[in-house]
């Protein structure tokens, strides 16, 4: 159990690492809506995370 809760987290860690690299660039081949849409998503994904990372810590 403990090495897949530490999995979890390296996950977890590698996708906030990710958010964070691509949160505040554009694609240049897409449009500002598309850019934008881009940019929502990892805010959606980057709060499932912080769901999880909660559930994790609450177990």
């Amino acid at each position: 159990m403990i090495k897949r809760d530490n999995d979890i987290s390296s996950f977890i860690k590698l996708m906030n690492n990710e958010i964070d690299f691509y949160k505040e660039k554009n694609n240049p081949d897409w449009t500002p809506e598309k850019n934008s849409g881009f940019k929502s998503g990892l805010s959606y994904v980057r709060n499932l995370l912080k769901r999880l990372e909660k559930e994790i810590n609450r177990v």
